[in-house]
């Protein structure tokens, strides 16, 4: 399977005036800490009836993109000091088996498989390359 999307977002401060009246240095800006173009990717493989009846095995990749923005408004400060968030390109894959009908599953993962420095909306660093293993089971 394989999914997409891509979003872009023109929010802006649409108030002209401050609530004293004054005109706003911010009209017209975008917002800041939110990102305006991103989007991710998904590639998902499935193989049924590998081991025993009712078993599936899925191996995925998932890619996001987030394009750069503006930690603060874009009116304050010079260009030249401006903070903003990067673009940021981060890599997941995930292996993930189940049996019995999915009533007991085991998932591998690695999220940030290259390691890249990765942000939140606030400039705080993201962790780097993690893995994670999950065992899940229903119980009925």
């Amino acid at each position: 399977m394989v999914f997409a999307n891509c979003s872009y977002q023109d929010a802006r401060d649409m108030n002209q005036y401050k609530e004293d009246g004054k005109a706003s240095i911010t009209y017209k800006n975008k917002l800041p800490n939110r990102p305006w173009l991103f989007g991710n990717a998904e590639v998902d493989f499935y193989f049924r009836d590998i081991f025993g009846n009712g078993d599936k095995l899925r191996i995925g990749y998932h890619y996001q993109y987030v394009h750069w923005f503006y930690l603060t408004w874009e009116a304050y400060g010079s260009l030249a000091g401006k903070s903003k968030i990067p673009t940021q390109h981060q890599h997941n894959a995930v292996i993930a088996y189940s049996w019995k009908k999915e009533r007991y599953n085991i998932s591998l993962g690695c999220n940030n498989l290259f390691d890249k420095e990765l942000y939140d909306n606030f400039m705080l660093q993201k962790p780097g390359r993690y893995f994670f293993l999950k065992l899940r089971l229903f119980i009925n």
